[in-house]
């Protein structure tokens, strides 16, 4: 490609397009194989963001080569799942503000405050930010590749979040900026992404070995 237009995820993406549009548009292919040089670290990036699978090396009279490969189920399943990234980004700007809305509020609307009497000031904290965590996972979705990558900044995304309005809570009459708020949300946050987390790794094991 040109120098300007590399470097910039344009690969992955035309690769999948191409994917979805020629190679699996029919029913006759059952998967799409890909054999880079192993030293070959760009092209091999950009075919896993792609969602093609390393195999195994092996030799050919040419030299060595990764074999890469992905059938069709898991091309179908990728693709369930980028329309669950697309879903999840869409739900999270509102729900963000949504968030910033009820915590920078000198008082929360009555029926929260009947359910943090009932339960305990805080612990609505949980569950709120159980949902910011798994939007925020999901929102990553092929922008990174590793399950603990992606993990490791949404929970300090969500966390920061959680900081932030919980600062800002000292400029709202009637509230006051509180620890014990951002452990709450640190939980509920964490508890999402790690089983996110697990699950993706779990998924990508299996099919790599099946």
């Amino acid at each position: 490609g040109e120098d300007r237009a590399r470097h910039r995820g344009l690969g992955a993406r035309i690769l999948w397009q191409f994917m979805a549009e020629y190679v699996f548009a029919g029913q006759t292919v059952e998967g799409c194989v890909l054999s880079p040089e192993p030293e070959n670290r760009v092209a091999i990036r950009a075919y896993l963001k792609a969602g093609l699978r390393p195999m195994r090396i092996i030799q050919t009279s040419t030299g060595k080569e990764l074999l890469m490969c992905v059938g069709r189920r898991e091309f179908d399943g990728e693709k369930a799942r980028l329309r669950l990234r697309i879903a999840a980004r869409i739900a999270l700007a509102p729900y963000l503000g949504v968030l910033a809305y009820l915590t920078l509020r000198p008082s929360y609307p009555q029926a929260i405050e009947a359910t943090y009497n009932v339960l305990g000031r805080g612990y609505l904290h949980i569950p709120a930010y159980f949902v910011l965590g798994f939007l925020t996972f999901l929102g990553l979705y092929r922008c990174l590749r590793k399950p603990v990558s992606q993990a490791g900044i949404a929970m300090a995304w969500c966390i920061a979040y959680g900081s932030l309005l919980e600062a800002l809570q000292a400029f709202v009459p009637g509230r006051t900026p509180n620890a014990l708020g951002i452990l709450f949300d640190t939980i509920g946050a964490t508890t999402a992404v790690v089983l996110l987390a697990v699950f993706r790794k779990r998924k990508g094991h299996v099919a790599a070995c099946s």
